[in-house]
């Protein structure tokens, strides 16, 4: 009930004010938290984000918002890869590429539009390691971290790809780094 009346009212709200953008902005953001059980709700999020963009196309948030839901979608079509429906499987490898490309231009616009973006420069990174591009996802969030080193989300994150990359060392380093800023 509550998710369906934070649907209801949030359509309402971009009926009734169709060129306030932060209607569209908390339509599209209602949206993309359901994505993962709402049929559909991901091109309503792509929509609404969509129309946030037209009605602020400077503004890097929304582009943000919308890379963010092709990164989910993406992350979905990726568990449909290993199908033993070989069409199905196909298509689902296919559209991930398709996804993480969108989700890439979306966040290098962002970036673009305001460099020192930390959230963009973030799901970037992230972006570039569902790539496969684990050398430049480790690249920008060293980069991230060395602009907020206090940042345990960040730091955690960063630890993480480092230990993927067998970087032991560097990757403790980061983490006694968190303890020391945040012992608790």
């Amino acid at each position: 009930g509550y998710v369906q009346g934070s649907i209801e009212a949030a359509a309402r709200a971009t009926q009734l004010e169709p060129y306030y953008v932060s209607n569209w902005t908390m339509l599209g953001s209602v949206y993309r938290d359901v994505m993962n059980f709402a049929t559909g709700a991901e091109d309503l999020a792509a929509t609404a984000f969509l129309n946030a963009i037209r009605l602020e196309p400077t503004n890097p948030v929304h582009y943000t918002n919308l890379g963010r839901v092709y990164l989910t979608v993406a992350e979905k079509a990726k568990t449909l890869k290993d199908s033993e429906n070989a069409e199905l499987a196909a298509t689902a490898t296919e559209q991930e590429v398709t996804l993480l490309t969108s989700a890439e231009e979306m966040f290098t616009k962002a970036i673009e539009l305001k460099a020192d973006y930390s959230t963009a420069h973030y799901y970037l990174a992230a972006t570039y390691e569902r790539q496969g591009n684990t050398d430049e996802a480790a690249a920008r969030m060293i980069a991230l971290y060395n602009y907020r080193p206090t940042d345990t989300g960040v730091a955690v994150q960063l630890s993480l790809l480092l230990l993927r990359l067998e970087e032991y060392d560097t990757a403790q380093q980061v983490l006694e780094n968190i303890i020391g800023i945040t012992p608790d």
